[in-house]
């Protein structure tokens, strides 16, 4: 009986680990969070409310120059100046980081986001304080399942990686906001970025 539990162990044992050898090259890549402190190129203030949109390296340094391979991060602040906290109405945020291919003088090819999706769970929002800060980043190329953005966003594009060229990061978008039962929407506003890949 002995024996046969030494063998039962071994032979368990040694499934697990191959299992487990087998697993890790299927793991499920989780974004790694770079460490962004400001330096976004394009700002905007409505009310209480300020925005930024920035361009990242994976150093989380602002810039608008890449190399080809080079980890791209698209980042968005929104700032609370106000003195009451805030809620951030989930809405429609259809063009959030979409990237277009500079083809000509007045012509653009639409490559679409890194993600599929953004505020999945449409009937909630985000809260935050009286100057406190939202922030969304997300780098270009983002695994289908690589993403864990607590009904932030939906899932990954898992975009190919920009060749070389001349692209521009362009959205335009309205902002909800609510407090003790006051509703704020904003202007549209318009964020845009140029930036090449070499």
């Amino acid at each position: 009986m002995k024996e046969i539990f030494k063998l039962y162990f071994k032979l368990t044992l040694t499934l697990s680990i191959a299992i487990l050898s087998a697993c890790s090259g299927d793991e499920i890549q989780v974004i790694e969070e770079i460490q962004i402190t400001g330096g976004h190129q394009v700002e905007r203030v409505d009310g209480q409310f300020e925005f930024k949109y920035g361009l990242f390296n994976d150093q989380g340094q602002p810039t608008t120059k890449f190399n080809q391979g080079d980890k791209i991060i698209f980042s968005f602040w929104i700032v609370n100046n106000g003195n009451v906290d805030s809620f951030l109405d989930w809405a429609q945020y259809e063009d959030f980081f979409r990237v277009y291919k500079l083809v000509g003088v007045d012509s653009r090819a639409d490559l679409g986001q890194p993600h599929i999706g953004m505020f999945c769970n449409k009937s909630g929002g985000r809260y935050f304080n009286s100057q406190g800060l939202i922030k969304f980043e997300l780098p270009w190329v983002v695994p289908a399942d690589g993403i864990d953005g607590g009904h932030l966003w939906c899932i990954g594009r898992n975009a190919p990686p920009l060749e070389k060229g001349s692209y521009r990061t362009a959205f335009d978008q309205s902002f909800e906001f609510s407090d003790s039962g006051r509703v704020y929407e904003t202007d549209v506003l318009s964020f845009s970025i140029d930036f090449t890949v070499n």
